[in-house]
């Protein structure tokens, strides 16, 4: 069965539903729904899931491997792509303006996530040691960045922005007293605070629980 077979491949990875659902873009309950064969997934959001669990779309829905050949045309099988570089929080400046060169990367999967998550080549990881945003992010979780991605929309997506001499994850929010970025932590010293948009160092692509590292 289609939902067996995910998760499976997803529970040899080590991933739980919630991060399977964010590196596509889905929920976790539609994730749920995918493996107690419920709804299957389809389109882009099949090709999606296929990278996540690093096998092919034709594996998913029919169980071949994904080295096979059917009807002389070789199914398709994904490579693992170039770790997405792993940088000091410390370092984000430097790294953005090319003054750094990272010798490390996130991880032999990092690819695939950022791949999953329509994320730019330019895309970096850090670990997070604020807790202004959780529960959502917590301190030691790995933060993709894709700093192409700079539009900053109102809403609840998570974006970094140079705040100070350093760099902050929050969402945004426009007042009369202009950009604030805001935060999920509700506590004293976790304010919103103004910022510019030309701040904006990148968007949250996706997000590695601690626990996965």
């Amino acid at each position: 069965m289609i939902g067996t077979r995910i998760k499976q491949r997803r529970k040899e990875l080590g991933l739980t539903q919630s991060a399977v659902g964010r590196s596509i873009g889905v929920s976790k309950a539609t994730v749920s729904l995918w493996e107690n064969d419920v709804t299957a997934p389809n389109g882009a959001n099949l090709q999606a899931l296929a990278k996540v669990l690093q096998q092919s779309a034709e594996w998913i829905l029919t169980g071949k491997e994904p080295n096979e050949i059917r009807e002389g045309v070789a199914l398709y099988h994904a490579q693992p792509l170039e770790g997405i570089p792993l940088i000091e929080q410390a370092e984000i400046g430097r790294y953005l303006s090319g003054d750094f060169k990272p010798k490390k990367n996130a991880g032999t999967n990092s690819g695939m996530i950022a791949a999953a998550s329509g994320a730019g080549k330019q895309t970096f990881a850090f670990i997070s040691a604020s807790e202004g945003m959780s529960p959502r992010i917590e301190p030691g979780d790995t933060i993709f960045i894709d700093p192409d991605q700079q539009d900053s929309k109102p809403g609840r997506e998570v974006w970094l922005f140079k705040v100070g001499n350093g760099y902050e994850l929050g969402a945004v929010a426009e007042t009369p007293r202009g950009l604030m970025l805001r935060f999920d932590k509700q506590a004293p010293g976790w304010e919103p605070m103004p910022v510019k948009k030309e701040d904006c160092a990148g968007k949250v692509v996706a997000f590695r629980p601690s626990w996965l590292n």
